[in-house]
């Protein structure tokens, strides 16, 4: 939704769903020729690495959207949890 509101494209597209929404890596995996697509909900789901590969894809997005609205690069780490980069963001763009 922080993307839409800010209008930045994000190279993995949220697809809502409520309690059962996914994330979309369009590029394909050397694997498959297809893109692949990602629960972001933990209950239900038969292999638990799909779930942690949705993770890691949206802290790619989370940090596309810092780096993109000139977040000071001096106040979070990679390693840093996205909520508390999420809230670095709103900080940063409520002024």
């Amino acid at each position: 939704m922080l993307s839409k509101i800010l209008q930045v494209t994000l190279r993995y597209e949220i697809i809502p769903g409520g309690s059962r929404s996914h994330i979309r890596d369009h590029l394909p995996s050397k694997t498959t020729a297809f893109s692949n697509v990602y629960p972001l909900y933990w209950r239900g789901v038969h292999a638990k690495k799909s779930f942690s590969i949705a993770m890691t894809l949206m802290q790619y997005n989370i940090d596309h959207l810092i780096r993109d609205r000139g977040v000071e690069m001096d106040k979070f780490r990679n390693e840093d949890h996205m909520l508390y980069k999420l809230m670095l963001l709103i900080e940063h763009e409520l002024g």
